[in-house]
């Protein structure tokens, strides 16, 4: 993946501001050469060959985080674990290329990531913006009502 496409990914997906960063996962191509500057962010930071979650250890928060390529000889639980501690805790979205996962599409859905099609190309994307759709139920005048305790039978 060349820094066009990381450029056009965070344009599709509305990371414009110049204070954001960018965490690159390749596992096929050599990504080291991406330049901050080059794709419009503050800071970019390329790991190749993430064989397990022990990994990541040290590493800050990230605005987004882009795993390209095949993970190689992971497991499928490896590779699950991997992608929900990236989403948990090491970016505030993940982009996953299509043709670059060993899982489902069930799968991936089941870790809240959704498809995404755009001139970037075709990702499987967590997007909390997205994601999370605000429910009519949800609110504090729903919950926990004293005042029909004793009139509604559950």
């Amino acid at each position: 993946m060349d820094s066009d496409a990381i450029r056009k990914l965070l344009s599709d997906l509305g990371i414009t501001d110049a204070g954001a960063s960018c965490l690159v996962l390749s596992y096929d191509s050599d990504a080291s050469s991406i330049s901050a500057k080059e794709i419009g962010v503050a800071e970019v930071r390329c790991l190749g060959g993430v064989a397990s979650v022990a990994d990541l250890d040290g590493l800050g928060r990230y605005s987004l985080a882009i795993v390209v390529g095949q993970p190689g000889q992971m497991r499928k639980r490896d590779v699950v674990h991997l992608l929900a501690r990236l989403r948990d805790r090491y970016a505030e979205r993940v982009a996953l290329r299509e043709e670059s996962s060993n899982l489902s599409s069930s799968e991936l859905m089941a870790l809240g990531f959704v498809r995404f099609r755009r001139a970037s190309g075709r990702f499987y994307v967590y997007d909390p913006d997205t994601y999370f759709e605000p429910r009519e139920w949800n609110n504090s005048r729903q919950w926990a009502n004293p005042e029909n305790f004793r009139k509604y039978r559950w």
